[in-house]
């Protein structure tokens, strides 16, 4: 009965893990609080969702949240940059930009913070449905700090 239940658990906790799949690699200081996944609102904004599906054809965005603290330059300015890397099941890149922000990434950061900096990805109806993964990384371009996070979603 104990190998039975233990088994049970094991086969839980792998089902677990392989349903949402998370990451954090940091360098010099740079942080974040939270992620979540979005895709384009209505209204022009994004839409927080609360799982990690998206239908084959979504834009899917992954926002992380209060990332920082960024270095300032002698302008009083921040200044960073932006990656983003999906890769399929079988570890080929399916699509890859980097260089995101250029100027756009040359601004002033309230207390040194990217408050909701994200990575978009716009699937096609032709990928395979299955598992992914999304990695959104985020360089401190006056210090030398560097986050990446990785998280797992799914398209069907």
């Amino acid at each position: 009965m104990k190998n039975i239940i233990l088994i049970l658990c094991i086969s839980l906790i792998s089902i677990a893990y392989s349903c949402k799949q998370t990451d954090i690699t940091e360098s010099n200081g740079l942080t974040l609080e939270d992620y979540k996944f979005a895709i384009p609102g209505e209204s022009g904004g994004l839409a927080v969702k609360d799982d990690q599906f998206f239908k084959k054809g979504d834009v899917v965005c992954l926002i992380l949240t209060n990332v920082g603290k960024f270095k300032k330059g002698e302008d009083g300015l921040n200044k960073f940059e932006m990656s983003v890397e999906v890769t399929d099941s079988d570890g080929k890149v399916v699509y890859s930009q980097s260089d995101m922000l250029g100027e756009n990434g040359h601004v002033l950061l309230p207390n040194d913070i990217a408050v909701s900096p994200y990575g978009v990805f716009n699937s096609s109806t032709e990928m395979v449905s299955g598992r992914y993964l999304f990695k959104l990384t985020i360089f401190d371009k006056i210090g030398t700090g560097k986050l990446s996070k990785t998280v797992t979603f799914n398209l069907n």
